[in-house]
């Protein structure tokens, strides 16, 4: 669960499987609601390491 403030308004969101929702009380918008998220998601999840320069190696 993230408590975020935008424009002086908090909100409660929390993410149900791979959709973003917030309590009943908050009223974003959808598309709000899912840039906040997907910025959420960007925070919490690993970058991707480019391992192929393993594949080249040679002993």
């Amino acid at each position: 669960m993230w408590k975020v403030k935008v424009n002086g308004k908090a909100a409660m969101l929390y993410k149900l499987g791979s959709e973003w929702m917030q309590r009943n009380e908050d009223y974003r918008d959808m598309y709000t609601l899912k840039a906040i998220g997907e910025f959420i998601d960007t925070m919490i999840t690993p970058p991707v390491v480019n391992n192929n320069w393993l594949n080249n190696f040679v002993i």
